[in-house]
């Protein structure tokens, strides 16, 4: 009714919207991956299984589907992350636990599940980039260090790193992916990067283009 020429989603609404979108004959044209890709991505035991398929480095993960499920991986190793697939803004995450007092709010299903992953020590990144059907069209890497514990960032510092650019361009080479991206990663000590998890939207660090006229 409004000839919309293109929608230009902005955060999770673009999973509903993407869903919207395919159960229509004639949908309006969106800035956006089809549903599947969104979900996978944003779901975060998916999207490191999807990584671990494109043999890009991510953390050793395991679902967790039941409260049994985050005991035993506490009895195996507490030196982990538990984190909801869905979630955002580090919302119910346990990193390292010391105690089972402190899974208290751990409690996977079937339904909810959990995802438990390695820690890794070293230095947050982060990125913003916009794609079109497996281009890479504009991208910002920068330093995640300014944040609330491990919530999101504060102040955008922008950096080069290669080794960040090339495993985004890989990935939404790969995944044919069209839209907003942005995905976290940890470098260590010997400069190597791995992604702890995905961001299919519109990120902060779009503030990082503001000034460029392309943007």
């Amino acid at each position: 009714e409004q000839r919309v020429d293109l929608i230009v989603p902005v955060f999770e609404e673009a999973i509903y919207m993407a869903r919207a979108l395919e159960q229509q004959a004639s949908p309006p044209k969106a800035f956006a991956s089809d549903f599947h890709t969104l979900l996978t991505l944003h779901n975060k035991w998916l999207f490191n299984r999807r990584a671990r398929e494109l043999s890009l480095p991510v953390p050793e993960s395991r679902l967790l589907t039941s409260r049994d499920d985050a005991l035993n991986a506490f009895s195996e190793n507490s030196d982990r992350v538990f984190k909801p697939v869905y979630s955002r803004w580090a919302s119910h995450i346990v990193v390292r636990p010391r105690t089972v007092d402190d899974l208290a709010r751990v409690e996977p299903t079937e339904s909810r599940p959990w995802l438990v992953q390695d820690f890794l020590p070293g230095r947050p990144f982060a990125t913003y980039s916009l794609a079109h059907n497996g281009r890479l069209t504009a991208h910002a890497t920068y330093a995640s260090d300014m944040s609330t514990g491990y919530g999101p960032t504060h102040g955008y510092r922008p950096v080069r790193h290669q080794q960040i650019f090339d495993w985004v361009r890989k990935f939404v080479e790969a995944t044919r992916y069209t839209g907003q991206i942005g995905v976290d990663f940890i470098e260590d000590a010997d400069g190597q990067v791995c992604a702890t998890e995905c961001n299919p939207r519109a990120t902060g660090a779009m503030y990082l283009m503001s000034d460029d006229p392309r943007f």
